[in-house]
């Protein structure tokens, strides 16, 4: 009796090349040889709307390293104001699920959600002048031909005390399976790393966590992985080669894991130029 009333709204298809639907939302589309994930057309629209952009010339940057300072910087937004920017920022993590370009300076602008500023609404505004030259970006989903075997690749990068407020530094992580950007992140670091070297190495064991949740996952499947980590510091690197913590007694105890679990070869570490790490853009403007 109750058969008739539990059914699917709206059922994706995805069989055919050119086929599409929408699922929470994101606009799926089938391509040759796998899949194209992009954000709704109407969450930029509303926020251009919002914020008096429609008419505005697109930028060719989500985010601005320099600022210039202005007189105005920390004066707050009025009520409405503040509604406004909560209403586009939370927009803005919708897309920035499956949109790493943008993923650093949403995070940047999620910190003045509380109390925003007249210079946060201008780094949303920068931020959606970028969308508007860039609404058409898509995540492709197509397994590479070059990626043979059930090899997990994660990328990962830091940038040490980037944060002027409390000199916190920013991870960031690219998890690839066959060739396939399947996830990405930008976190503040918890804890005020005292060098490069260890930001880095922070960030190490935030994409060793990552990659071996995923691992793990895939192994109730059957799949058997073995991730391998990649990362542009040497330090950081040579420091997971060794014996405890060396010089660096001070780090969490909890980042020595990375050691034990390149000696149980349950992960493997290897070095990555820094002009070839996809996870650079997710620590910096």
């Amino acid at each position: 009796e109750r058969g008739d009333r539990l059914r699917l709204s709206d059922v994706v298809k995805l069989y055919e090349t050119g086929s599409e639907g929408t699922f929470l939302s994101m606009r799926l589309r089938k391509v040759e040889g796998g899949f194209a994930l992009k954000g709704k057309d109407s969450l930029i629209d509303d926020m251009l709307v919002d914020m008096g952009l429609q008419d505005a010339k697109p930028s060719v940057v989500p985010e601005t390293k320099s600022e210039t300072k202005q007189k105005d910087d920390e004066l707050k937004l009025d009520a409405h104001g503040h509604y406004l920017y909560r209403r586009c920022v939370g927009k803005l993590l919708q897309l920035a699920s499956h949109r790493p370009d943008i993923q650093h300076g949403v995070g940047i602008l999620s910190q003045g959600v509380a109390a925003p500023t007249q210079l946060d609404q201008r780094r949303l505004k920068k931020m959606l002048r970028f969308l508007i030259g860039t609404r058409d970006v898509e995540l492709m989903l197509i397994p590479s031909k070059q990626h043979q075997g059930n090899a997990v690749e994660v990328f990962v990068d830091a940038d040490w005390a980037d944060q002027v407020k409390d000199r916190r530094s920013t991870s960031g992580g690219v998890m690839q399976y066959h060739g396939c950007t399947i996830a990405t992140w930008s976190r503040r670091q918890a804890c005020v790393a005292l060098s490069s070297a260890e930001s880095e190495l922070y960030a190490l064991g935030s994409g060793a966590s990552e990659a071996l949740g995923f691992a793990t996952m895939l192994g109730e499947w059957q799949e058997e992985v073995k991730p391998i980590l990649y990362s542009d510091s040497s330090s950081a690197l040579h420091v997971v080669k060794k014996r405890g913590p060396g010089r660096m007694k001070h780090i969490q105890l909890r980042f020595l894991a990375l050691q034990q679990w390149r000696e149980e070869k349950r992960l493997e570490f290897l070095k990555v130029h820094t002009d070839e790490n996809p996870s650079d853009m997710l620590t910096k403007a």
